[in-house]
């Protein structure tokens, strides 16, 4: 009797550890919601503070859009939470999502940014692809920051782009401003506006709207400025 008591327990034991195996997270995969800083910055990984972020915020945070004020279809973009709480997004799984279905759909009825506002052009939809493939993380890099040599082709035009594309482009821009080509953009160079806003010093109005330029595009901006704006 006492040898069937010892077998029954035992057998009792290993199904309870089994299904706590099951059911209990594996301690080495991490939180795709914690927030992570990368010291640098894997050409491989897209980063949602570098990369996500600044297109959300120029393109969709907008009045009468998904900014805070607004919440259209109880979404707002401004930060990682906000978005992620909307269910908008599955992570590892882009066709899924609903966010990457609407930047990418043709419909009039469906397509975001809407019609008539400033369209998504095919490197920022493929930088949101891939963040949510990675599985839509929380994250952030620092990386090297380079300041010397800059033009505006080649490190100037993608920061504007991300960070100022959507309130500063299309048929109505945001203060009547247009931020879509050099002369544009070095004209506000040249008279104080573009540092002003992005360092937001006083009398300027903090620009972005929500969040702020990372330290080093902050930085590489304002080499650029310094240097004469090289095209």
């Amino acid at each position: 009797m006492e040898y069937y008591f010892k077998l029954f327990t035992l057998v009792l034991v290993l199904i309870l550890f089994g299904c706590n195996s099951d059911s209990d997270p594996d301690p080495d995969t991490p939180d795709p919601g914690e927030y992570t800083l990368s010291e640098d910055c894997s050409q491989d990984t897209v980063y949602f503070v570098n990369d996500i972020r600044p297109i959300l915020i120029s393109y969709c945070a907008t009045s009468g859009c998904h900014d805070p004020v607004t919440s259209e279809g109880d979404m707002i973009v401004v930060n990682y939470n906000s978005l992620m709480n909307s269910n908008k997004i599955v992570r590892g799984n882009p066709m899924e999502s609903q966010l990457y279905q609407r930047i990418t759909s043709s419909s009039p009825d469906l397509q975001m940014p809407p019609p008539g506002e400033v369209p998504l052009n095919t490197r920022q939809i493929d930088l949101i692809e891939t963040w949510i493939a990675q599985g839509a993380r929380n994250n952030e890099c620092i990386g090297e920051c380079e300041t010397e040599n800059l033009n505006y082709n080649d490190h100037i035009a993608v920061i504007i782009k991300d960070y100022c594309g959507g309130c500063h482009g299309g048929n109505d821009p945001e203060g009547g401003l247009f931020l879509e080509n050099y002369f544009q953009v070095r004209a506000v160079g040249m008279d104080g506006r573009l540092l002003g806003t992005i360092r937001a010093q006083q009398g300027h109005i903090p620009m972005p709207f929500y969040g702020s330029m990372t330290d080093c595009e902050v930085d590489q901006i304002a080499a650029w400025v310094f240097n004469d704006m090289p095209e």
